[in-house]
């Protein structure tokens, strides 16, 4: 304190300032972690003298050091290119796409003398004493380690790291990681005390020749964004927020402010991220639409106790109104669009692999699956019982049906009690037509017995037909077996003369009686299902190769050869072919020399049972054999309608 009368000196003025100034360090320093305050960012100008470089200059803006120290930049400011000088050209890093490096930029406190000792009353006696300090900054660059970055800080007489200055005194304190130590002994007598700000980064290419200026870049996309990462903000440090009008607002500062009114306590006008979990204690999360209402649909998902002792996780999709409101779960496609795996209306149906379920369970596109049984798609749809095709079956497999008023084990039942049977537990089977089987009188022209077979049997050879009639009695179809010894059957349509024949040996003959191949045909065959095509004429290896082919179902014919060498001599070398990723064949040949191409020919492979649709055909190498650029591969196929 001063009073009337008392003769000042230096030193009391001096610590009249020091003390202001300890003040506002420790201010800064307590309730806030240093950083920039607002500011400071790198902007990137064309060279007016050098096409495609850049000059990089620091806007203006505030920050404060950890010593409390404020940085003002009030007008744009250059980065010099000495600063970056020093770095020496490195083909790795530098030669690359886009060229040169991201180096760091910083901004760190300097004071600079600025008026020397007035004549007349100046009692200064020393060179180097100053009247007048000018507060100024300086911008450097490069990599600097985490304690290359600042001084030490003194607390108690002690230099000390700024992250350790709790853990010094006692072992058990935390790390103070934004390193922002209030009750520090300011440097006040040091001004070359260092502590570097972050404010981004630049793209720096060196010269080749050291000798010569390096160059500033532009920033790519992703190199802006390292830049924007790097910098160091301050932070607000207190143990509670109070609001006192009932909101509090988290927002980006270059944006303006949401105007949309609400009564919640706290704004985030942006996206939120919580590193941990996210707790709500007995509310709901509700989704609003960008205006922040519902529009009559409320979108909540909430925690509520049920009639059970138990707890509901329930989630609201709008009031009922019948497939307006859907409830989805489903990945994102290659547009960022999602596509639903699952979807429930608000009406209860629930739907996999459709939008629009039509009922209360709606699957679509695939298959349903309980243990090794199926509800299968596939030909139309199907139910697999016991087993599936990658799974063999078990146990006998059966459908019960209960009968209105009964209750019982099955009224009646369909079981598979054997390998290529299919039993049916009823008192009577019936069916439009009145074919029966296991009934006592079904009243139609068909009846089997139980356990019987359906048998046409005559006291010679011929053993009767199946004739096919309209209504005046004209002949439709007709089928029947062989009239002389020896096994067959014949079709005919409006006589008695066969069309088609089917001899013992199962040749099937069309205009014959007397087949001599499985499929021999007297006459013209026409059909729009043959096809022919090459594939791969003369292709390259090394192999695999894969070749597409579309079918319209039925058989297909490949014809394949191809190509290559061992280093096993003697031995084989060969190519195993794959339709689907399945094994059909092989082509091959015996080699006796090492490293010698050997060329090798598959036998007309047939592959029945196609789907119509697009096929894979693949050539793979066989074990021991080796495929390169002077190997040739061909592939013709053909397709038959059946």
């Amino acid at each position: 304190m001063f009073y009337e009368g008392q003769y000042l000196g230096a030193e009391d003025l001096t610590q009249a300032i020091d003390y202001g100034r300890i003040q506002d360090s420790r201010h800064e320093l307590s309730g806030h972690t240093w950083g920039i305050a607002i500011g400071l960012g790198l902007r990137e100008m064309p060279s007016v003298d050098k096409p495609g470089e850049v000059v990089v200059t620091v806007q203006p803006g505030y920050a404060w050091d950890g010593f409390g120290r404020p940085i003002v930049v009030s007008t744009p400011s250059r980065i010099p290119p000495e600063r970056l000088q020093s770095i020496p050209f490195d083909p790795a890093l530098d030669g690359g796409n886009p060229a040169g490096r991201l180096v760091d930029v910083w901004i760190r406190y300097r004071e600079f003398d600025t008026a020397p000792p007035d004549e007349g009353f100046a009692l200064c006696d020393g060179p180097e004493r100053n009247t007048r300090v000018q507060e100024s900054f300086q911008i450097e660059a490069g990599r600097y380690t985490l304690a290359a970055r600042r001084d030490n800080v003194t607390i108690g007489g002690v230099s000390t790291a700024p992250n350790l200055a709790l853990q010094r005194f006692d072992a058990t304190a935390p790390l103070l990681y934004d390193e922002s130590a209030p009750h520090q002994e300011f440097p006040l007598d040091d001004p070359e005390a260092w502590w570097l700000v972050p404010v981004g980064k630049v793209r720096w290419l060196p010269n080749v020749d050291p000798t010569q200026p390096g160059s500033f870049l532009a920033l790519s996309a992703d190199d802006a964004l390292q830049s924007a990462r790097v910098r160091q903000y301050i932070g607000a440090v207190a143990g509670s927020v109070e609001a006192p009008e009932g909101v509090l607002r988290l927002k980006d500062r270059r944006l303006a402010k949401n105007v949309i009114p609400s009564d919640d306590l706290v704004w985030v006008e942006g996206k939120l991220r919580v590193n941990g979990d996210a707790r709500l204690f007995g509310g709901a999360l509700d989704l609003r639409d960008s205006s922040g209402g519902s529009d009559a649909t409320p979108l909540k998902v909430r925690r509520v106790g049920n009639a059970s002792g138990g707890q509901d996780l329930q989630a609201t999709i709008g009031q009922m109104n019948p497939a307006s409101n859907r409830f989805q779960v489903g990945p994102l496609n290659a547009a960022g669009a999602m596509t639903a795996s699952v979807t429930v209306l608000d009406s209860g149906n629930v739907g996999i692999g459709t939008d629009a379920p039509a009922e209360k369970l709606h699957v679509s596109g695939g298959k349903v699956q309980w243990g090794d049984s199926l509800l299968d798609t596939a030909e139309g749809g199907s139910i697999e019982l016991g087993g599936n095709d990658n799974a063999p079956g078990t146990g006998s497999p059966h459908i019960d049906f209960h009968f209105k008023g009964l209750q019982q084990d099955f009224n009646t039942r369909l079981v598979n009690d054997a390998d290529g049977r299919l039993r049916v537990e009823a008192q009577v089977l019936s069916a439009a037509g009145r074919v029966g089987v296991g009934t006592n009188a079904p009243g139609e022209a068909v009846e089997i017995a139980a356990g019987g077979n359906l048998l046409l049997k005559a006291a010679g050879d011929a053993a009767g037909a199946v004739v096919f009639e309209d209504s005046a009695g004209v002949q439709k179809a007709r089928i029947w077996s062989r009239e002389t010894t020896g096994a067959g059957l014949y079709l005919s349509s409006g006589d008695a003369t066969p069309d088609v024949t089917i001899d013992g040996a199962g040749n099937v003959g069309i205009g014959t009686t007397t087949p001599l191949t499985k499929l021999d045909v007297v006459g013209g065959i026409r059909s729009d299902r043959w096809n022919v095509a090459q594939l791969l004429s003369n292709a390259t290896g090394p192999l695999p190769i894969d070749a597409g082919v579309t079918t319209h179902g039925g058989t297909l014919v490949v014809f394949a050869s191809g190509s290559g060498k061992t280093s096993n001599a003697p031995g084989e070398v060969g190519m195993t072919i794959l339709v689907d990723n399945v094994v059909r064949g092989a082509a091959a040949c015996r080699v006796n020399q090492n490293d010698s191409h050997q060329p090798f020919v598959a036998n007309a492979l047939v592959v029945a049972g196609l789907g119509a649709g697009s096929h894979t055909i693949r050539f793979a190498a066989q074990a021991g054999t080796l495929t390169e650029s002077h190997d040739r591969y061909s592939l013709t196929v053909m397709e038959l309608p059946f």
